[in-house]
């Protein structure tokens, strides 16, 4: 069985981990030392899209690389479509090292919101998204 990620052909020796439904890789263009991809094997565009076997072994395995590479210390990020960043049309998640001094400070220049703010909007999710339905 050959892999892909997207249209792109990924040679095994690019390979460090094989699952039933996912597999780690060595990333093209880094951002830090070590940072690493986790993919689905089927060709899947969007998060949502995943089945649940590839869900379950896509977010352990995430969470054991992240352990054992980074020591905690990592972003981990999916970007859910091109319009959300995603260059390469096949669900990934990004395992990036983080160190002192290497956090991206995306908080930095927005203010707190207040505690009604943030009540009125998570009311809105709890109703809108009705989660307990699907769980």
């Amino acid at each position: 069985m050959s892999i892909v990620f997207g249209k792109f052909p990924i040679p095994f020796h690019q390979v460090f981990w094989k699952g039933q439904y996912c597999y780690a890789m060595v990333n093209l263009r880094p951002i830090r030392p070590n940072h690493i991809l986790v993919c689905t094997l089927r060709p899947v565009s969007r998060f949502s899209d995943l089945n649940a076997n590839e869900l379950k072994e896509m977010m352990k395995a995430s969470a054991i690389i992240s352990k054992q590479l980074t020591r905690g210390v990592s972003s981990i990020a999916i970007q859910d479509g091109p319009e959300a960043g995603q260059s390469v049309d096949h669900v990934h998640v990004h395992i990036i090292p983080r160190e002192a001094g290497s956090v991206l400070k995306v908080d930095s220049d927005r203010g707190d919101r207040t505690d009604v703010e943030m009540a009125s909007e998570a009311a809105y999710l709890r109703q809108y998204l009705n989660l307990d339905a699907y769980m």
